[in-house]
């Protein structure tokens, strides 16, 4: 969860609850791309995602899940079932 600077990156654990406050604008809906890549697609029709946070343990990452609950139990880094949600600033001004 350390700030970042990159171009494109992942929300940490408290941007993503200030930028999506709420469970429901955390809910990560798959694309056609992520499930085809193995996303898993939950009953629900969503997804879960990592979050550039730490999990509980260095080989863990903290997560929003399908339900738009955020964790920082940590799913291991190596489970490719997740999605991402890249994300990026973007200046209005001219």
């Amino acid at each position: 969860g350390n700030p970042t600077v990159d171009k494109v990156f992942l929300l940490s654990m408290p941007e993503v609850k200030q930028y999506l406050p709420t469970d429901e604008s955390r809910m990560c809906k798959s694309t056609a791309y992520a499930e085809g890549k193995g996303a898993l697609l939950y009953s629900n029709g969503m997804c879960w995602g990592s979050l550039r946070s730490p999990g509980r343990d260095h080989h863990l990452a903290a997560s929003a899940h399908d339900d738009g609950h955020v964790s920082d139990l940590g799913v291991l880094v190596i489970i490719s079932d997740g999605a991402i949600r890249p994300s990026m600033w973007i200046s209005l001004e001219p």
